[in-house]
């Protein structure tokens, strides 16, 4: 839309310009109105043509109903509130039709920039596309770690609101949840860490013969011999029975036996102060923490009462003593009180579809390697199938060559060759974006845990929520410029 006519209503010294030059009606020689226009942008002032600001159509400069709505007709200006040194770039994409971005300023708010004056992000030059979403990745980021540790943030703050009975289960809640609501917290948390791994200790401590010793009560628990001969199912697990059939050291038996006790105390109470029980069943680590209490006590109840011990139940007590294991992952825990621990985990979540994409491309060439290494071993024999193959082509491409099967001809030893070579390109590749991403979220986290250091947790919720009501009102304000 030309502007012509909202200058010639609204500048009176430009009208008088046209007077003075000499324009009369019905003469053959008209020259045209001088259509320059003062801007004052944050206090700065830009002088520009209308037929520049015509030369981009549908922007605020280039719109004759929003851009009259800033005119000062006692000044003879156009005043926006805005940042003048991004509206140099701005006046310069009417000027030339390439819209460049200073290096220096942040992207959220060139955005913000672009927004108010209409311009799409779209017309951003390519050379400036790096200036403008460099932030948008950190943001990203910066909003998954805040989703990560908002839970922390939000129940230490619902605390505060809470008073009598009700204030003391959260608190016990957040002593035994959240490492880093307190000092005693912390403190409860390396203890009972130091547990999970004495208890992980003790559990390797059992498996060795040096710490084990003939069961006194065998023959009261169970026919051993009867098992061995007559039992199909324990035919040839003549190791594997005496390993039940003896028993650990009384002093390891009683340290699990406390550290048993103490983690289903730390359980239950646990539970029953939990706020929001669904999500806590739901929670990984608490199912493998119930997982191993449940397997645990019947067990132990097999194992220390004279039981008897027969085909049916003997399978019952192997399997349930083998899922004791699960104490293993219970080192995991040591993620809730290190916060590095859990930005690794929402890293190689974030990088989910590189993982997929090394997994995909690993099984896809490993099979291609192992039926090309089959085939040219037929005449030596040396895989008996391409399964066999396959295993080598694991082993050969993760470059550990344990050596147990090898190809021993000449093409066999190209194709192994090329299968090694294609393992380091195939696993380094992804590996390496993997690694980015961390690097990334770590130093994200670093600044987060900086800027966090200055406030406390409650100001940080407040402030967020600050951010998102301006944001909301920010959007509600772009709808009514689009509408308009």
């Amino acid at each position: 839309m030309r502007l012509h006519g909202i200058v010639g209503a609204l500048h009176p010294t430009l009208r008088l310009a046209e007077i003075s030059y000499g324009r009369r009606k019905g003469s053959a020689v008209s020259i045209p109105m001088m259509n320059v226009i003062t801007i004052n942008v944050g206090g700065t002032l830009f002088q520009t043509s209308l037929a520049t600001l015509n030369q981009v159509p549908d922007t605020l400069l280039s719109n004759e109903s929003l851009l009259s709505q800033n005119f000062q007709p006692d000044k003879q200006i156009y005043f926006f509130d805005r940042d003048p040194q991004m509206f140099h770039y701005i006046l310069n994409y009417y000027r030339t039709g390439e819209l460049h971005l200073p290096p220096g300023a942040c992207s959220s708010s060139i955005k913000k920039e672009l927004h108010f004056w209409c311009i799409p992000e779209t017309h951003v030059s390519e050379c400036c596309w790096k200036v403008l979403y460099k932030v948008q990745n950190d943001m990203a980021v910066l909003a998954k770690l805040n989703q990560v540790f908002h839970d922390e943030v939000s129940d230490f703050c619902m605390s505060k609101k809470m008073a009598g009975q009700s204030r003391v289960r959260h608190a016990v809640w957040m002593f035994l949840e959240y490492p880093g609501s307190s000092l005693p917290a912390k403190l409860w948390e390396k203890f009972f860490f130091t547990l999970i791994c004495t208890s992980t200790l003790v559990f390797m401590f059992e498996t060795v013969k040096s710490f084990r010793e003939v069961d006194p009560d065998i023959k009261t628990k169970c026919n051993i011999t009867k098992i061995l001969n007559g039992t199909v199912l324990f035919r040839g697990w003549k190791n594997e029975l005496a390993f039940f059939t003896t028993r650990p050291f009384l002093f390891l038996s009683h340290i699990d036996l406390v550290l048993a006790v103490i983690f289903t105390i730390e359980f239950a109470v646990r539970f029953i102060t939990c706020p929001r029980k669904c999500n806590f069943l739901r929670s990984l680590l608490n199912m493998i923490d119930l997982l191993f209490l449940l397997c645990k006590w019947p067990s132990y109840y097999m194992e220390g009462y004279a039981c008897v011990l027969n085909s049916t139940n003997m399978l019952m007590y192997i399997v349930l003593k083998g899922l004791t294991f699960s104490r293993i992952f219970r080192l995991f825990r040591i993620g809730r009180s290190c916060q590095g621990f859990k930005v690794m985990l929402v890293a190689l979540k974030s990088s989910s579809g590189e993982l997929c994409l090394m997994v995909g491309s690993f099984i896809c060439v490993t099979l291609m390697f192992a039926v090309l290494a089959f085939l040219s071993e037929l005449r030596e024999a040396t895989f008996s199938n391409v399964l066999s193959a396959w295993w080598w082509a694991v082993v050969t491409m993760t470059t550990v060559g344990y050596g147990d099967i090898y190809p021993v001809s000449a093409t066999g030893q190209v194709i192994a060759s090329m299968c090694a070579v294609t393992g380091m390109v195939i696993l380094t590749l992804p590996i390496a974006i993997i690694g980015t991403n961390f690097a990334e979220y770590y130093s994200v986290n670093r600044e987060r845990e900086l800027y966090g250091g200055k406030q406390t947790k409650c100001e940080m919720m407040m402030a967020n929520e600050k951010k998102g009501a301006l944001l909301t009102r920010n959007k509600i304000h772009h709808t009514k410029v689009t509408k308009f």
